[in-house]
């Protein structure tokens, strides 16, 4: 699921589905066969169709699951298919996943454009920033919360991430 929450944040990513299609690759030169169900196929905004595999940590992988994830990735990018393995561990260790928790639930927020685009002025001249810093602008330029954190999951202003603390994972309330 989290995997799933990093491909509806990313912008390059228009859909994604979770295990659409069973693949059975033949011999090919010194591939040996392969019959896999990947964890997720996205189409980025390209057109081009990405093959993603979830895992929870590279050094929890036995050899065996390692020798078929390199596997996979040789015959999908023998068929010209991107093939990427997402591992949950190195989106939990830099914050990214509590950060886009405690956002998303703004980042589906409608707001005006015209609203957005006058906080997005107030906050320009902020350059990258981890979410403590943002909150601390956004207070001094008087943009609230609940807009600023809509901007944040939106990528409209340039975010920093890091493990959060305590209090910045409580969520907001007026």
């Amino acid at each position: 699921m989290l995997c799933a929450l990093y491909l509806e944040w990313r912008t390059d990513v228009v859909s994604f589905r979770f295990e659409p299609r069973r693949y059975q690759f033949a011999e090919h030169g010194r591939l040996e066969p392969l019959d896999c169900t990947p964890d997720y196929e996205a189409i980025l905004t390209t057109g081009e169709l990405v093959i993603v595999e979830a895992k929870y940590d590279p050094e929890q992988l036995t050899e065996v699951q390692r020798t078929k994830l390199a596997l996979a990735a040789a015959h999908f990018e023998g068929k010209g298919v991107p093939y990427e393995v997402v591992y949950r561990s190195e989106l939990e260790r830099n914050g990214f996943i509590d950060t886009v928790f405690l956002l998303r639930q703004y980042g589906l927020c409608q707001y005006t454009e015209s609203l957005l685009k006058a906080a997005e002025q107030r906050l320009a001249s902020g350059e990258e920033a981890d979410l403590w810093e943002w909150r601390q602008r956004a207070e001094k330029c008087g943009v609230s919360t609940p807009v600023l954190y809509h901007l944040l999951y939106r990528q409209r202003l340039p975010l920093v991430y890091r493990p959060l603390q305590f209090e910045e994972l409580t969520l907001w309330r007026a």
